[in-house]
């Protein structure tokens, strides 16, 4: 059977791609390119909920990537970012991108950090946005 996911605040995105960037109604929001990864959070409030809460280094515009309804998540740690000190986030990528595989059931998703690999289903991914950080 074929699950398809939903999409909140941003256009669908393409199975079978990794992406990199949210089509919002306010433009084109580049997540690996122009952006830091400031945390990852999972809530179980009304559905379980995976958040990635990113900043736009140029604006310093906050912003959310969620993916709601989650199933059966699993985390996998870099080994290499174990530890304190180990990078700066200011200086290196830290959102590398989500991959809808090219299968039928197109609500398995991995998402790759620096941090870590998240892989996991849901029922629809949401775009928000949120407040404005002093850019550093």
């Amino acid at each position: 059977m074929t699950v398809m996911l939903s999409f909140v605040g941003l256009a669908p995105w393409a199975v079978g791609i990794e992406v990199i960037e949210c089509d919002t109604p306010d433009g084109v929001v580049d997540m690996y390119n122009d952006s830091m990864l400031l945390s990852a959070t999972f809530t179980c409030d009304s559905v379980p909920t995976l958040s990635f809460l990113l900043v736009d280094c140029g604006s310093g515009r906050e912003y959310y990537l969620e993916f709601l309804g989650v199933k059966g998540l699993v985390f996998e740690q870099d080994s290499l970012t174990f530890g304190a000190n180990l990078w700066d986030p200011r200086t290196v990528k830290t959102f590398y991108g989500v991959e809808l595989p090219s299968s039928e059931d197109v609500s398995a998703l991995e998402i790759r950090t620096i941090v870590g690999n998240y892989n996991l289903q849901c029922d629809s991914v949401r775009f928000r946005w949120g407040g404005v950080r002093n850019p550093r």
